[in-house]
């Protein structure tokens, strides 16, 4: 190129092309019940947006997010979101992850279940025992829950026979709700002690103390006079070491002595 008075000389140079930004729409978290893990399912059909002159990738890692946070409430769902390359079109590309997108998670749900139990009328009402069952993931009672596990009943050492509720309670958590097993409306089971006739006099009455877990269970023990069996058990069996329950025993007389060993 001239004019007369100058001379154009063209030097080489480098044009860059930066890559154009493509955004998502489409996706949501999905809400779903406390399960202890961070990793979320995506809803929704994802759509590229602003691709050139019809242009098209394919985009993987639709399928799932992950939380902020696994525990109870709102939370932020963080995409993984990448481009397919099998064009070469990606590399003039770059992918903005989509924001905004968040979750509900609510609370599980843990059941107090009570060990049914059966004690003899007017006996003690022994120790009261369950378990709490529904943790997911690696929740346990010792790191999901506070508070102090306790169970109660209905029944009363002057309760007639008949069946009672055994409640758990004592316990609070941010990811669990608590409920009663429908089991613990009647865990508790009060029997009627065979009538003694009037002639028997109550006698003796013996305290049985787990030593060793040898010892665990009803203890084999019966006494008999004239057909009748002169041997109760106070209480349920005992089922742990150091735990106690009584034997009453009847004797016809006082002059009729009875001699026995556990």
């Amino acid at each position: 190129m001239s004019d007369g008075n100058y001379i154009v000389h063209y030097a080489p140079g480098t044009l860059t092309i930066n890559p154009d930004v493509l955004t998502v729409s489409g996706l949501s978290g999905t809400n779903r019940v406390y399960n202890g893990n961070t990793m979320d399912a995506l809803s929704g059909t994802a759509q590229l947006i602003g691709l050139f002159g019809g242009q098209t990738l394919a985009l993987g890692g639709t399928n799932s997010g992950t939380l902020s946070s696994a525990n109870v409430g709102n939370e932020t769902v963080n995409t993984h979101l990448t481009l397919g390359n099998g064009t070469g079109l990606a590399s003039n590309y770059v992918l903005e992850q989509p924001t905004g997108l968040s979750a509900n998670i609510t609370p599980a749900t843990l059941t107090y279940t009570a060990k049914p139990t059966s004690i003899a009328s007017g006996g003690p009402l022994g120790v009261l025992s369950g378990t709490v069952q529904g943790f997911v993931g690696g929740d346990n009672l010792g790191n999901a829950t506070k508070g102090s596990l306790a169970w109660t009943t209905t029944a009363t050492t002057t309760s007639g026979p008949g069946q009672y509720a055994i409640d758990g309670s004592g316990l609070r958590s941010t990811n669990y709700t608590f409920i009663q097993a429908p089991g613990n409306a009647t865990a508790m089971t009060i029997q009627t002690v065979p009538a003694i006739p009037d002639s028997y006099m109550d006698a003796f009455l013996f305290d049985y103390i787990i030593k060793s877990a040898e010892m665990l269970g009803i203890p084999s023990l019966s006494i008999f006079d004239g057909g009748v069996n002169l041997l109760s058990l106070i209480g349920e069996a005992p089922n742990q070491e150091g735990a106690k329950t009584q034997f009453r025993v009847y004797q016809r007389n006082s002059s009729i002595d009875h001699s026995f060993s556990l």
